[in-house]
């Protein structure tokens, strides 16, 4: 049966519907580039250099862009403390690959741009966009922000006094480089030119360095950080770093605008990093037996005692001997002993070396006075377990016969057992220790004025 309809405008509605349809269709298709490329818009982004010279996303603070389909703005943190340093942002428009953005609100840094528009073109592949822009000078490269942070890197290879030469830098001639904690101090061939600086090291390729200037003879630069990539072969250490206040991280060691310093480490630096102990190696400490090891004096402990009585680094530092003490446990599972030295433990039972760094010494640079400090690796503890001579100013405290650290606490767990400490750290008032039973415990700088109730202190000497 074929149905009748009645005689309508119906047909001719349908026919204007399917025709706008179409239209719709063959508009759609046409844009369809710039309905992607806004829809791809949509997100957070990085700054990471301009076309042709950009490398990787700052691993700490960085420019950021956010945009929402309607909304935009740029916000830019100190990546030292998270005070934002730079703000500003309003609305745009796409068509095409033709963008214009309106600034709308701004920090007083840049409040001049209010009511501004300006002209771009974009182009996005893959995650990177370009930015052009028509009539004015900003060309930027950005990456799309990735959620998960960079770890930080081993800091402890970097410890210690660098003579470099600069390689088509400013000026002619050696400069210096001393990195002590999280602390370093620069020193140009310019006498003029110098800085001190804290700085945060992440495991990147190539590895970064975030520094913030805390003192120099220019006060525009005090309170400024500066991104730097560095590596670390054969005994130099390679630095390339763009100007104090820039964004972005330099695009490769050689990159234009950079500086770029090639370091060699001082005559009678140490190496950094230790191996880790053989299998065995370790002496038999908890059981007493003989065969310790006597190794030559470590270097003299230069560190004055200038405790903290900061509450806050205290319970922080005590959270590191804890994990200390874990890895400890692990160790001696593995080898029935203690370690000769902490640097024994990495990086196979302490991969994170920045347990190793008091939170006081990070502010200050300085390490626990008067006793063992590891001459491998650069650490703020005193580990007493080791198998070198009891050092003279400890001596000048305990006097007694020749022998080793290991020897000597051996004897004093004949009278306190595990309460000896392991591990002990004299930045803070009270100090604290990490005893051989992993406990951590608060005492005076002479931890056995705790113990005067079991023995008298005069036991605790050498003998």
């Amino acid at each position: 049966m074929i149905a009748k309809f009645k005689k309508t405008n119906r047909g001719l509605a349908l026919a204007a519907v399917l025709f706008a349809g179409l239209g719709l269709i063959t508009l759609t298709d046409a844009s369809s580039g710039s309905s992607h490329l806004a829809k791809d818009l949509i997100g957070t982004w990085i700054l990471v250099g301009k076309p042709g010279e950009f490398g990787q996303a700052p691993a700490a603070g960085g420019r950021l862009k956010f945009w929402t389909g309607t909304h935009w703005c740029i916000t830019q943190a100190d990546p030292k403390n998270g005070v934002v340093i730079f703000h500003h942002g309003g609305t745009y428009t796409l068509k095409g690959d033709n963008y214009l953005e309106t600034v709308e609100f701004a920090n007083p840094s840049t409040k001049d741009r209010i009511g501004k528009t300006g002209k771009y073109t974009l182009k996005i592949e893959g995650e990177t966009l370009t930015q052009i822009g028509i009539g004015n000078p900003w060309r930027e490269v950005w990456k799309r922000a990735k959620c998960a942070k960079p770890h930080p890197a081993d800091a402890t290879v970097l410890q210690g006094s660098w003579s470099g030469q600069e390689t088509g830098g400013r000026s002619k001639g050696a400069c210096s480089l001393v990195i002590k904690g999280s602390n370093l101090e620069f020193h140009g061939a310019d006498t003029n030119e110098w800085y001190k600086a804290a700085f945060s090291a992440y495991d990147t390729t190539p590895k970064q360095v975030v520094i913030t200037i805390t003192d120099c003879p220019f006060p525009d630069y005090v309170g400024i950080s500066a991104y730097a990539i560095y590596q670390l072969q054969d005994g130099t250490l390679t630095m390339t770093g763009n100007e104090p206040g820039s964004p972005v991280v330099p695009a490769d060691f050689d990159a234009p605008g950079a500086r770029k310093i090639v370091f060699k480490r001082e005559a009678g630096e140490p190496g950094s990093v230790a191996q880790p102990a053989q299998p065995g190696s370790g002496t038999n400490a908890e059981q007493g037996g003989a065969g310790t090891t006597v190794a030559g004096a470590p270097p003299t402990n230069p560190n004055e005692y200038k405790p903290s009585t900061d509450k806050d680094e205290s319970a922080a530092c005590k959270k590191n001997l804890e994990k200390i003490n874990a890895a400890i446990e692990a160790y001696r599972k593995d080898h029935h002993d203690v370690p000769n030295w902490l640097s024994d433990l990495v990086p196979k039972y302490l991969p994170d070396t920045n347990l190793l760094v008091c939170p006081v010494t990070t502010r200050t640079g300085q390490q626990s006075p008067f006793g063992v400090l590891d001459p491998k690796i650069y650490s703020s503890y005193l580990y007493e377990f080791t198998p070198t001579p009891i050092p003279e100013v400890v001596k000048g405290a305990w006097p007694g016969p020749q022998m080793t650290m290991r020897e000597w606490k051996r004897q004093q767990m004949k009278l306190v057992g595990p309460e000896v400490p392991l591990v002990r750290c004299l930045l803070h008032e009270p100090a604290l220790n990490l005893s051989l039973g992993g406990k951590v415990y608060e005492s005076p700088v002479f931890w056995e004025l705790n113990f005067t109730n079991v023995a008298k202190l005069e036991a605790f000497s050498p003998h």
